[in-house]
């Protein structure tokens, strides 16, 4: 279990990170389009870490914002595909 709730910030890098560990390497973790320089972005997981296949509970709330959100919205968008 993550809990995550209230948490209203957080480092994106440590986000991926956890992520990491429960998506296979070929899966889109993120999507990131910067408005100021028309940069894209995709990332996937590296591979530094084992990938775990366990269920996982994500608690969050409507404090749980910013960073946090980029863990709950792949998870959810994981489990509902």
């Amino acid at each position: 279990m993550i809990d995550l709730r209230n948490n209203s910030d957080g480092l994106f890098d440590a986000e991926i990170d956890v992520c990491d560990q429960l998506f296979d390497c070929d899966e889109l973790i993120a999507y990131m389009h910067l408005r100021a320089n028309g940069l894209r972005e995709k990332y996937r997981p590296d591979g530094k870490y084992p990938m775990h296949n366990y269920p996982v509970a994500l608690l969050a709330n409507d404090s749980t914002a910013s960073v946090t959100e980029v863990l709950t919205g792949v998870r959810e968008a994981r489990v509902l595909q």
